[in-house]
C-alpha cells in the first residue's frame, strides 16, 4: 500500500523540523521508517548521524526489523546497502537507552563510572524504600519528623514517601523545584526526609556502581548543561532527530530532547487523545507546547486518516468522543464493513462482585462462540485483501486493570476456550512468580535482601528465626556454607545452589517450586496457578536460547511493570488473548471485547499529594489537600477518557462492550458510552 498525500508529505518534508498529530491507526511506524529511508536515499545522512527515539523497547525492536526489511529490499542502492551494514548500531531505542549509550561515550564530562550497570528494579526499589526508613529514623530527633511519624505512623509515612518519591522522579522533579513549593513547615519537613531519603539512596547506588533510569536522564541534562561542547557535537552529529509517542513523555525528558533538537531537524510524532502514562509521569501538554512552538519555524501536520478501524467503529468513536472529550477531533475511516460492528452486552448489577464477574464472563464465552458459529461475522484477512470467518486468536479481551481476571479465566476454562494471558511483562505481580523469583534470585546472587525474601515469603520462615540467627552475628549469605541442622529451609537453600549449575532454569524452578510445595500451598487463586506455569513455559524458552539464571534474570529486570510491554503470540496460535489496555497500545485486533468496563474509577487517597503544577499539600492541611486531590482526580478521569479511545481504536472489526453500571454516581466507561448512545 503506497503513501496518502499527507502521509508523503510527513515523510519528505526535510528542509524544516515538523510536528506530526498522528491519530489511531494512522500509520505513524510506516511514516518513521518511512521518512528514515528517504533521508539515506537522498544520502542527506548515514544511519549513525539519525536519532530515532521510541517509548518501549518492543517498538525500538519494530522500527529497527522493519527498516531492515525496507532496507533489504532496497539493497542495490549504494547508499542503502552501506548503511544497511551498520543498522545494528544505530541510535534507535527508547530515551533511556539513548541517553545511556551518551553517558557511556562521554564518563568521564558525566561524571559516571564507564562499567557502571543499571540497578535491577527489584534492587532499586528495595535500597529507596530502605533509603526512606533510614532518613525517617535518623530524623526522629526533629520535632517535626517526630510528630508526623507519631500522627501518620512509621509505615504509613514511609510508604507515603515511597509512592511520592516515585512519582517525582516519573516527572522528572528536581528537589529544588520541590522545595520552592513547601510551604507549610510539614510540607518542608516532607521535602527534607525525601532529601535526606535519595542522598543515602545514591550512596547505596554509588557503592555498587549502578545507576537507576532517573540518574540516567538527570546526569545526561546534567551533562549538557555544563559541556555546551559535548551538546554542540552531538547537535552537529544528530542531522535528524525523530521521536515518537511524545505525548507519553515527562519533563526532564522533555528538555533533554529540546536541548539535542535545538538547530537540528527535529521530527515529532504523538497524539494528545493517546497520552495515557502519567502514572509514570507522562505529561500531555509538552507535546501540545512543542507542537506550538516547532510552528514558529517549523510546520505541523495533522493525520486523521484511520487505516485500522472500519467505518462503523469510527462512525461509533467518534459520536461517543464528541460528548466524552472535550475539544474532540474526529477521525476518518478508510474501510468500509456491513454488517452490526458493535454490540453491547450488559450484566447483573446485584449479587457479589465475584458472582457478577462469573456472569459477566459467562457472556462474553456465550459471544465469541455465537460469533465463531455465525457464517455472517467476517474479519478482514490482510495477507489476501479479503475477509474469512474469524478464529480464537481474533479475538483480544481488554481490561483496564486484571482485578477480575480470574473469574474470566475460569469460564473460559469451562467451556473449552483457549486462551493466553498476552502480558510477560506484568507476569511478575503474579503472588506465586514473585515468590519463585525471590528463590531463583536469592541463589543466583545470595544477597540478603532476597536471602530474606526468600525464607520469609517463599518458604515461610518465622521472621524472629530470621532475626535470632542475624542477632547471633551470623550473616544471612552464611546459609550457603554452612553445615546447619537446626533449620530446614537452610538446607534447601544448600541443595538448590549445588543444582543451579547442573541443571535448567525450567528444571531449577520446579525443583524449587516442588521443595517449598508453592503450586499447592501459596497460590491465591486460579490465575496464580495459571501466572505459575506460563512462567515455567517461559524458562523453558530461554534454556533453548542457552540463558544462564543470571542473564535470564537480568534479561526479566528490563520487563519492569512499569514498561508493561505486550508479548505477541505467534499467529499460528489459536488463542484468545487476555490483555490490559495500556499493553494494547500500539496493537490491533479484528475483534476487540473491552471486559469490565463498568468498573468504577478509582480516585486519589493519599495522605501526601504532590503535582508539579499545584504543589505539595498533606492531608492535616485539610483545605488545600482537597484542592489538590480535586485537580488530581480530575486528571485521572481525563486520563480514563483517553485511555478508553485507546481501548476503542484496537479494534478492525467488531466491537463488543460488557459490563455492568453499579452506581450513578461514580464514573465509568460504560456509563460515559451509555450516556452518549443513549
Amino acid at each position: 500500500m503506497g503513501h496518502t498525500p499527507l502521509q508523503k508529505e510527513a515523510i519528505e518534508t526535510i528542509d524544516k523540523s515538523l510536528v506530526v498529530t498522528a491519530g489511531a491507526g494512522a500509520g505513524k511506524t510506516r511514516i518513521l521508517v518511512g521518512r528514515i529511508i528517504y533521508i539515506l536515499q537522498q544520502g542527506l545522512a548515514s544511519i549513525d548521524e539519525i536519532a530515532a527515539i521510541t517509548y518501549t523497547n518492543k517498538a525500538a525492536l519494530e522500527m529497527r526489523e522493519r527498516l531492515r526489511y525496507e532496507m533489504k529490499m532496497q539493497k542495490y542502492n549504494d547508499s542503502i546497502s552501506k548503511n544497511l551494514l551498520r543498522l545494528s548500531t544505530a541510535y534507535i531505542s527508547t530515551i533511556h537507552s539513548f541517553c545511556l549509550r551518551l553517558l557511556k561515550e562521554n564518563p568521564v564530562e558525566a561524571s559516571i563510572d564507564p562499567e557502571a550497570q543499571v540497578a535491577k528494579e527489584y534492587q532499586g526499589n528495595a535500597w529507596l524504600k530502605e533509603s526512606i526508613q533510614e532518613a525517617v529514623i535518623g530524623k526522629l530527633e526533629n520535632k517535626n519528623v517526630f510528630q508526623i511519624t507519631s500522627e501518620m505512623g512509621f509505615g504509613k509515612l514511609s510508604d507515603e514517601l515511597y509512592q511520592n518519591i516515585i512519582k517525582i522522579q516519573n516527572q522528572g522533579v528536581s528537589i529544588a523545584t520541590l522545595s520552592e513549593m513547601a510551604i507549610s513547615e510539614d510540607e518542608k519537613t516532607i521535602v527534607m526526609l525525601i532529601e535526606e531519603s535519595l542522598k543515602i539512596y545514591g550512596s547505596k547506588k554509588e557503592k555498587q556502581h549502578v545507576l537507576d533510569y532517573e540518574d540516567i536522564l538527570e546526569k545526561t541534562l546534567d551533562m549538557f548543561e555544563k559541556n555546551r561542547e559535548i551538546l554542540k557535537n552531538y547537535q552537529q552529529k544528530f542531522k535528524f532527530i525523530l521521536v515518537d509517542e511524545y505525548q507519553d513523555l515527562n519533563f526532564i525528558q522533555d528538555k533533554i530532547l529540546r536541548l539535542l533538537g535545538k538547530d537540528t531537524n527535529l521530527f515529532v510524532v504523538g497524539d494528545k487523545k493517546q497520552s495515557i502514562y502519567g502514572f509514570r509521569g507522562a505529561r500531555v501538554e509538552l507535546f501540545e507546547k512543542l507542537r506550538k512552538d516547532l510552528e514558529k519555524n517549523g510546520k505541523s501536520l495533522s493525520l486523521k486518516d484511520n487505516f485500522r478501524s472500519n467505518d462503523k467503529i469510527i462512525t461509533f468513536v467518534n459520536k461517543a468522543f464528541e460528548d466524552i472529550m472535550e475539544n474532540y477531533e474526529p477521525i476518518n475511516y478508510k474501510r468500509q464493513h456491513d454488517g452490526k460492528n458493535i454490540c453491547f452486552l450488559i450484566g447483573q448489577n446485584s449479587g457479589l462482585m465475584r458472582e457478577r464477574r462469573q456472569q459477566e464472563a459467562r457472556l462474553i464465552a456465550d459471544k465469541i462462540l455465537e460469533m465463531l458459529s455465525d457464517d455472517s461475522v467476517k474479519v478482514y484477512d490482510s495477507t489476501t485483501g479479503g475477509y474469512r470467518k474469524p478464529t480464537f486468536r481474533d479475538f483480544a479481551v481488554l481490561f483496564r486493570r486484571k482485578t477480575h481476571l480470574s473469574c474470566y479465566i475460569e469460564e473460559f476454562r469451562a467451556r473449552n476456550i483457549p486462551f493466553y494471558v498476552a502480558e510477560v511483562g506484568t507476569l511478575k505481580e503474579s503472588h506465586g512468580v514473585k515468590n519463585l523469583l525471590l528463590g531463583l534470585k536469592a541463589v543466583e546472587y545470595k544477597d540478603d535482601i532476597n536471602i530474606y525474601g526468600a525464607l520469609s515469603h517463599l518458604l515461610k520462615v518465622d521472621d524472629d528465626k530470621i532475626a535470632e540467627y542475624v542477632l547471633n552475628g551470623k550473616k544471612l549469605s552464611n546459609i550457603f556454607d554452612e553445615n546447619i541442622d537446626s533449620e530446614e529451609a537452610f538446607k534447601l537453600f544448600q541443595k538448590w545452589v549445588k543444582m543451579k549449575d547442573k541443571a535448567t532454569i525450567k528444571q531449577l524452578a520446579e525443583q524449587i517450586i516442588k521443595d517449598s510445595k508453592l503450586l499447592y500451598t501459596d497460590l491465591e487463586d486460579v490465575l496464580d496457578t495459571e501466572s505459575l506455569l506460563q512462567f515455567l513455559d517461559l524458562c523453558a524458552v530461554y534454556d533453548e536460547e542457552g540463558f544462564t539464571l543470571r542473564e535470564f534474570l537480568e534479561e526479566l529486570s528490563n520487563w519492569g511493570s512499569e514498561y508493561q510491554e505486550a508479548v505477541d503470540v505467534s499467529e499460528e496460535e489459536d488463542v484468545v488473548k487476555f490483555i490490559t489496555i495500556h499493553s494494547a497500545k500500539g496493537l490491533e485486533f479484528p475483534i476487540v471485547i473491552l471486559a469490565d468496563s463498568g468498573q468504577s474509577l478509582s480516585t486519589v487517597s493519599s495522605e501526601i499529594l504532590f503535582d508539579p503544577e499545584v504543589g505539595l499539600a498533606i492531608k492535616k492541611d485539610k483545605e488545600k489537600w482537597q484542592e489538590l486531590k480535586n485537580f488530581l482526580d480530575n486528571k485521572e478521569i481525563e486520563e480514563a477518557k483517553r485511555l478508553l479511545y485507546v481501548a476503542l481504536t484496537r479494534a478492525m472489526d467488531y466491537l463488543v462492550i460488557s459490563g455492568e453500571i453499579t452506581s450513578d454516581k461514580r464514573e465509568s466507561f460504560l456509563k460515559w458510552l451509555n450516556q452518549t448512545t443513549s
